[in-house]
């Protein structure tokens, strides 16, 4: 389906006059004669004007495409019913109507193609499988990069694809330097790349590339999320080719609001640079200089924070949302959306070991208790050069935090690392070989015999040793407790003054609580059945 703008802009060539009345939907055309006697409102009736039936008597709306052998009737002039494209003479009929055919086919084309990519859509189709179905609809190669020009996907092309700059996308992920230098001079391009006006452009740059390229951005609450291009290199592009290519990356743009691993938004140079820290290793020296032409000038040290809300992240609005709430919140830092979450560095405060002065910290907290999200926050550092490590240390504090169901919303990796560690060497060994077996005696002698004598060990290395605190925290006299500590030691035959004796016990409380996800104290006062607990596998 058509409508009669689309006809006239396909016959603008012929530089015709025209009267268009009312935007019409047209299914098809048909030759009219001297006979006609009723017209649909979904045709294009094609001929000449000398072969025009009456028309005094049209009661519903009409489109004409007229071939100017006559003069116009007056009543083509003065009916709001009728549309008329009119044709100076020259023009073949057998060309108009070759053209219309063409015009049709191609409507068709793209009406049948945006069936089978909103298929795809309502089936769940992944990036990968939509950039499949776009190579067969458009017959050239394509590919999806992020916000900050690196390689998401890629579709119907391969290392003998005769086009540098996308064999070094293939090679490298990323923009190559002479093409991210074209881009920066040209001005126009990027004026169409920010424009509030969202319509894919043909670009292709002498000594660049070796076939014209469209770029089709695919834009999300006012943000590009990602770039679609279009290679040229099977066949000549279309005038469909641009509007398939926009009806594509609006299917990209849904499916990357709701797939949290490939969102990454830039909003700005800087924002860019620290994605690409993120995601490439670079030398020191290059990192210092665009430091320093950013003018990053850390008065304190740095830390990042990490920010995850589940289900909550499940549109860009809502990333984009968060991201604008950490901007106020830390104002001066710098926040972007990497991976499908919300990334900020930001300055920390000196000699602090919760980063913030306490009523900001409150503040903080209350922040992300109002909107359900939490927080992985990384070492100190003070160089963007170990941002890549940082960024690790926050996912990971995180992410043991909520493996081991603590609430949060505050995870500092510092809290976290021995779990880490510890997690780290369990996804290669088995679990009875970290924990002390005189301690796994311990557990089960204490659920047999209803004591508590794990429990205290457990509250004496949660003290660091202090036999006072670990009484407090017990509600015990303090002579109550040394004794008891004494008679763990038996059961131990090791002395918890030894440093090793009290690192080995350790360990074991954090392997048992991040392999079964609950804290030992929990586990411990909720299950009073020795065959249920799996400490003891």
């Amino acid at each position: 389906m058509i409508s009669i703008n689309d006809a006239a802009a396909a016959f603008a060539v012929y530089d015709p006059a025209k009267k268009i009345a009312h935007d019409s939907k047209l299914v098809s055309f048909k030759l009219f004669n001297k006979n006609f006697d009723s017209f649909r409102t979904d045709y294009l009736y094609v001929g000449k004007i000398s072969n025009l039936p009456p028309l005094q008597n049209i009661k519903g709306k009409v489109s004409f495409l007229l071939l100017a052998d006559a003069e116009l009737p007056a009543v083509l002039h003065s009916s709001h019913l009728i549309n008329y494209i009119l044709l100076e003479p020259g023009h073949g009929l057998e060309d108009i109507i070759n053209n219309l055919q063409d015009l049709f086919a191609v409507r068709e084309y793209i009406g049948e193609s945006g069936k089978k990519l909103l298929q795809a859509l309502a089936e769940g189709k992944n990036i990968q499988e939509i950039l499949n179905i776009s190579y067969e609809i458009l017959g050239n190669p394509v590919m999806l990069t992020d916000a900050t020009h690196h390689l998401l996907a890629h579709a119907g092309w391969d290392e003998t694809l005769d086009e540098p700059e996308w064999q070094h996308y293939l090679k490298y992920g990323y923009v190559s330097d002479r093409l991210a230098l074209a881009v920066g001079n040209d001005l126009s391009f990027r004026q169409e790349m920010t424009s509030h006006i969202v319509r894919p452009v043909i670009i292709q740059y002498e000594n660049i590339h070796k076939h014209p390229q469209i770029v089709s951005r695919v834009y999300a609450n006012g943000i590009n999320i990602a770039y679609l291009s279009i290679l040229a290199a099977n066949k000549p592009f279309s005038s469909a080719d641009l509007e398939l290519a926009s009806m594509i990356s609006e299917v990209a743009s849904v499916i990357m609001q709701h797939s949290q691993d490939k969102l990454v938004v830039a909003n700005t140079p800087v924002e860019s640079f620290i994605i690409e820290l993120l995601k490439n290793n670079y030398d020191e020296k290059y990192i210092e200089e665009k430091t320093s032409n950013f003018q990053l000038n850390f008065f304190n040290d740095i830390c990042l924070i990490y920010l995850h809300a589940g289900e909550i992240f499940d549109s860009a609005e809502k990333m984009f949302f968060v991201k604008t709430l950490m901007q106020n919140f830390f104002v001066g830092s710098i926040s972007v959306i990497y991976k499908g979450n919300v990334l900020v560095v930001t300055e920390c405060e000196k000699n602090n070991r919760y980063l913030l002065p306490q009523n900001k910290l409150e503040s903080f907290i209350s922040l992300l208790k109002t909107h359900s999200l939490y927080a992985g926050i990384s070492r100190r550092f003070n160089s963007l050069t170990e941002i890549q490590l940082h960024y690790d240390q926050a996912v990971n504090a995180l992410k043991t935090g909520r493996h081991l169901q603590h609430p949060g919303p505050l995870f500092y990796y510092e809290d976290y690392f021995l779990h880490y560690l510890v997690d780290s060497i369990l996804e290669h060994d088995n679990l009875k070989n970290i924990c002390h077996p005189r301690v796994l005696e311990i557990i089960l002698r204490d659920k047999e015999k209803s004591s508590n004598y794990a429990v205290s060990l457990y509250t004496y290395l949660q003290h660091n040793g202090d036999i006072q605190a670990t009484a407090q925290a017990m509600h015990l006299h303090y002579n109550t407790m040394k004794y008891r500590l004494q008679k763990i030691s038996e059961m131990l035959e090791a002395d918890l003054n030894d440093n090793n004796t009290m690192l080995k016990c350790k360990l074991t409380f954090l392997a048992l609580e991040n392999y079964h996800r609950i804290s030992f104290v929990d586990y411990f006062q909720k299950v009073k059945i020795p065959e249920e607990t799996p400490y003891l596998i």
